[in-house]
């Protein structure tokens, strides 16, 4: 992070990224889990390694426990096939091993500040990005 050395740094972009804890992040850990018990190897099988149909099996199975079908398909957009084999692209062990390094602001940067030039760039709302620790 740039606040653990900012000496290192004359100017800085900030897209779209929270300074403050959100509740809903803590919801996306069931959707690691999800895709991680996910038989890639089965399912890969049982479709023929072809990847689209293993995606449409996985958007009906997920139907219930991810109702958004926009957010199944994009999910399911960290589906790989290479020679007939089916994976993520993502490591879903490294991810859910680091969870809260990669959802928690370090407690030891808090209250530092980064004293040159910065822009954040942000939805429109604005909510997201806690102001007052701007």
């Amino acid at each position: 992070m740039i606040i653990s050395q900012p000496e290192r740094y004359d100017k800085l972009v900030v897209f779209d990224i929270s300074t403050t804890p959100k509740p809903t992040i803590q919801s996306l850990t069931p959707i690691i889990d999800l895709m991680s018990s996910v038989d890639l190897k089965a399912l890969g099988h049982k479709n023929n390694g072809n990847i689209g149909m293993v995606r449409n099996s996985l958007m009906k199975e997920w139907d219930k426990t991810v109702p958004n079908p926009t957010m199944r398909a994009f999910l399911l957009t960290n589906l790989g096939e290479k020679d007939g084999e089916i994976f993520w692209k993502v490591n879903l062990k490294a991810i859910k091993s680091c969870w809260n390094q990669i959802t928690d602001f370090p407690a030891e940067l808090s209250g530092r500040v980064f004293n040159q030039p910065v822009m954040f760039v942000a939805a429109s709302d604005g909510k997201y990005l806690g102001i007052p620790k701007i």
